[in-house]
């Protein structure tokens, strides 16, 4: 039993397997669990996969991280960021003011940079929320094309039947 995680209390996740290209979308309404799932998948994952996460709701050291990261950046990484940035339906140029970027172009910026580091996985919590209507076109039409292994938990129908293959 050691090593083992405390069960909750009512909740039974079985075993969960994601093949490398799979594209897998969940969906259901609030206080359903797909938050649950989702953890439950990351704390089985082995800790070497090349992984990316990002999280529904971002904070201060989220964008504090992100941003140093940014700027940390040179060269033709910068470019290829701030490219995908753009074809996200961000404004480069507004994120390298001084102005924090809104929660949807942090995550866009988030996904944008975590994707330099070539995961096997990409996993997103609500990935549409603060996007209007064209940034979530762009968001699936990337995603969708993404080569890797795809977690998101959305309730947006049209977007998940998109990116879901």
């Amino acid at each position: 039993m050691s090593g083992e995680k405390p069960r909750m209390p009512g909740v039974a996740i079985p075993k969960l397997s994601i093949g490398q290209q799979d594209h897998i979308g969940l969906t259901g309404a609030n206080g359903l669990g797909k938050t649950t799932v989702m953890n439950a998948l990351l704390d089985s994952m082995p800790e070497d996969l090349p992984h990316l996460i990002v999280q529904q709701q971002t904070g201060e050291a989220a964008l504090s991280q992100t941003m140093r990261r940014l700027a940390a950046l040179q060269g033709k990484e910068r470019s290829q960021v701030l490219a995908a940035f753009a074809q996200l339906n961000a404004d480069p140029d507004k994120l390298l003011s001084d102005e924090a970027p809104s929660p949807g172009e942090l995550r866009k910026l988030m996904l944008c940079l975590g994707i330099l580091d070539r995961p096997q996985l990409i996993v997103m919590d609500e990935p549409t929320n603060y996007l209007d209507l064209e940034s979530k076109v762009a968001l699936a039409r990337c995603l969708a094309d993404y080569p890797g292994a795809l977690v998101v938990a959305s309730h947006d129908e049209w977007f998940l039947d998109q990116v879901v293959r």
